[in-house]
This record gives structure tokens, sequence and C-alpha cells, in this order.
């Protein structure tokens, strides 16, 4: 798995650690996370796809 991220989106992350800024900035592309063979390609997928789910029903 490969995450792509600037080092000021980090810093923010680790200083505030709140969970719901690590999804705000994951939908807007300020972290980039990518699976590297088909089986983690596909884990990403699923993840994406429940966390969409999730945002619906809560």
């Amino acid at each position: 798995m490969n995450v792509y991220s600037d080092e000021g989106t980090v810093r923010d992350l680790l200083s505030k650690k709140d969970p719901k800024l690590l999804k705000e900035y994951i939908d807007s592309g300020k972290i980039r996370i990518e699976g590297v063979g088909i089986g983690n390609q596909i884990k990403i997928a699923l993840a994406k796809i429940f966390g969409i789910l999730s945002d619906f029903y809560f």
C-alpha cells in the first residue's frame, strides 16, 4: 500500500488527532492511498465503498 501526501497535511493530521479529518483529507485528495498488487487494490476499493455507504447511514 502506498500513501501520498505533503508534509503540512501530515503534520496537521498528527497535531489534531481527529479521525474525521483523515477521511476529509482522503476525500479532498490531500491524502491519496493506492493498493500495490491486485489484492490490495481490491481492499482499497472495498474500503472506499464502505466509507461512502457509512456516510449515508451515520
